[in-house]
Order: structure tokens, then sequence, then C-alpha cells
């Protein structure tokens, strides 16, 4: 089965590459993202180090790219992002410092309950 799975996600990956190729050219690469990371989730990927990985990319593929910084689905990378590491706090503050997510309740609350 391991075997399987890993195929899969290389498999997977070659996509992504693909689709995020498409969309920097159409417009919207965060679907692209947003969607390979979905399938990783659906899939099992959660724990696995390429989702820590892809999640961290996203993160600065989109760090100079003010346009998404309002963009709930690039708010929702970074408090998944926080919510791998033993230290979310500087994520928030980076996140929250960059312009990211602050116009949505989602990322406070998720701030305040991984603080707890």
């Amino acid at each position: 089965f391991k075997r399987r799975a890993k195929m899969d996600l290389s498999q997977r990956a070659k996509l992504f590459k693909k689709e995020l190729r498409s969309a920097e050219e159409s417009g919207d690469p965060l679907t692209a993202w947003t969607n390979y990371l979905e399938w990783m989730e659906q899939n099992g990927f959660t724990y696995h180090c390429e989702y820590m990985k892809k999640l961290q990319k996203c993160t600065s593929y989109f760090d100079e790219k003010e346009y998404y910084n309002t963009d709930i689905r690039l708010a929702n990378v970074y408090i998944k992002l926080a919510s791998l590491l033993k230290e979310p706090e500087p994520m928030f503050e980076s996140m929250l410092g960059a312009g990211v997510g602050v116009l949505h309740a989602v990322s406070y609350e998720a701030y305040s309950q991984l603080m707890e």
C-alpha cells in the first residue's frame, strides 16, 4: 500500500506542476495550490513530510503577491502550517504582519486556539 500511495503522490505532484504553470498564465495560482493541498489531505498525506513542505512552499510562493493577502484560502494555508508547528506564534505574527488574513476572523480564532 505504501508503495502505491507514494506513486500516487508522485503522479499527483507532476500534475500539480502542470496545473500551477497553467494557473500562473491564466491568473489564479492559489486555486492550483489549494486543490493540491486538499488532495493531499483527502488522501491521508497530512502526516507526510511532503505536506508540510508544500504548505511552506505555498506560503513562500505568495510572499510577494500582496493581491492574495485578503484571500481566505491563503489565510487557511498559513493556519494549517501553523497548526503543524511546535511554536505557531511566529508563523501567525509573520502572517498577520504581512497583512495575510487580517480581514478574516478565522485567522484570529485559529491564532487564539493554537496559543491556548
